[in-house]
């Protein structure tokens, strides 16, 4: 298995200047399976895909992140409701 890092600020607005954005690293571990290469975001779990080159993985994999993002926020309901920190036990 490979890694690369990946930087937020590439998967989620890479038409923006560098000053404007802040960037958070992800790792992208990465194997091949038979003509693919499969790939998943360590730092994010449920981000998985696959491409047939790994420029092609990556591609992919910020299509996946984007996705799992722009879930996250379809579902907050607007005006009332509360946040709290909670631990869960691993």
């Amino acid at each position: 298995m490979a890694s690369v890092t990946m930087v937020e600020s590439e998967i989620l607005m890479p038409r923006r200047k560098k000053s404007e954005i802040k960037q958070r690293y992800f790792t992208l571990d990465y194997w091949r399976d038979g003509r693919w290469y499969v790939g998943r975001l360590r730092e994010v779990p449920g981000v998985m895909s696959q491409g047939r080159t790994v420029d092609q993985l990556k591609r992919n994999i910020i299509d996946a992140y984007r996705m799992i993002v722009d879930e996250e926020h379809m579902y907050i309901p607007s005006g009332n409701y509360e946040s709290t920190p909670m631990g869960i036990p691993l």
